[in-house]
């Protein structure tokens, strides 16, 4: 990702809404957008692109966001359903969201793929918010596969880094480290940092949830963690750190 374009901060619009989903193709190309600030904390479906129903998104990375909404909101992606597919993408900086289903890079999978992505960003649930499905990477699955994928940024919830059942009544709402939940769905290799992610555990909330693997800082810069994962030409490992080629 070699190329950035900066985005200067203003009031932008997300690619996508409801009724109006984005169904493209973004093909970033290896670039990078730096820099976009959205800023509607009332709003669902916010992200560069807020609701997308069978479109793709690869190859791209997004560094520095400042990204405000109320449900369904992530750096890249607010919502992504239908066949959609995300992969070979990252992204850095923060998320604030209201209402829950907000993660780093993507708010809600409710179906299609996402695989070999990251992120880095600072993911804060509202104070105001007891409950709200909230993970560093995915806030929150409801159908397709997720693989390859791993996250290091801080989770602020309301609620304590090690939850209990108590503090999910009726399985609602969940704060995760990559992902608050898998609802069933199928996963696999995804990794959060237990040390900076400031969750201690991620509580299944479901029969056959699988909503991430908690390694420490030393396990993520380990070859060995990585060791099903594609470094020949997708991921790079370089001075100990996993990163997109």
């Amino acid at each position: 990702f070699p190329v950035t374009i900066a985005v200067p901060e203003r009031c932008f619009t997300p690619i996508g809404n409801d009724p109006n989903t984005f169904q493209g193709v973004l093909d970033g190309n290896k670039k990078v957008i730096c820099g976009l600030t959205i800023k509607l904390p009332t709003t669902d479906y916010v992200g560069l692109i807020g609701y997308m129903v069978n479109g793709t998104v690869k190859d791209l990375g997004m560094e520095d966001c400042n990204i405000q909404g109320y449900r369904y909101v992530g750096c890249m992606i607010g919502m992504a359903d239908g066949s959609s597919l995300i992969t070979t993408s990252y992204s850095t900086g923060l998320v604030w969201g209201g209402n829950g289903d907000l993660g780093g890079l993507m708010g809600l999978l409710a179906n299609g793929t996402a695989e070999n992505i990251y992120s880095t960003a600072h993911v804060i649930l509202d104070s105001g918010m007891q409950h709200g499905d909230t993970a560093a990477l995915v806030g929150d699955m409801w159908g397709g596969t997720m693989n390859y994928g791993y996250s290091i940024g801080l989770v602020d919830c309301p609620h304590n880094s090690n939850p209990t059942a108590a503090d999910y009544p009726n399985n609602q709402g969940r704060c995760g480290g990559t992902l608050s939940r898998s609802s069933g769905n199928p996963v696999s290799e995804l990794y959060y940092n237990v040390e900076t992610s400031g969750r201690v555990i991620s509580l299944p909330g479901e029969v056959g949830d699988a909503p991430g693997i908690p390694k420490t800082t030393i396990e993520l810069k380990s070859p060995a963690t990585f060791s099903g994962w594609d470094t020949t030409n997708i991921w790079t490992i370089s001075t100990g750190i996993v990163t997109g080629k």
